[in-house]
């Protein structure tokens, strides 16, 4: 690598990811996921930001739930609220959907939320 290494003024891509377990009727905790931060807006509603500057989504995030009995989660899905996107604030709000898919639900302390979140940044350097 030389002293000078070479940028490019394309955005660069990279993947942030994270782990949650559910609280119950409270906000999900985290287990490790440097950067992320999920907020509780209401019950099942969820507001996933990053602190990444200047970062935006380069595509959805991806998910998988999990639990210690694995029927817990079964058929549980989570959706993304596309309107809630905001590029400035680096936040987009999710809904985790009990297995009816009509009702936004928490997670039990027994579950957990694991996030991929595909992000781009332009880091042109001068």
């Amino acid at each position: 690598m030389g002293l000078y290494p070479e940028r490019s003024n394309q955005p660069e891509g990279f993947i942030a990811s994270g782990r949650w377990t559910g609280a119950a009727t409270a906000a999900l905790t985290k287990v490790n996921g440097a950067g992320l931060t999920i907020t509780r807006l209401g019950v099942g509603n969820h507001r996933l930001a990053w602190d990444t500057p200047g970062a935006q989504l380069a595509s959805l995030p991806m998910w998988v739930l999990a639990s210690n009995t694995p029927t817990a989660t079964a058929g549980f899905t989570v959706s993304f609220d596309l309107d809630s996107y905001s590029a400035a604030n680096r936040t987009i709000d999710f809904f985790i959907y009990a297995a009816d898919n009509s009702t936004a639900t928490d997670l039990a302390s027994t579950s957990g939320l694991g996030l991929l979140v595909p992000l781009t940044t332009s880091r042109v350097v001068g």
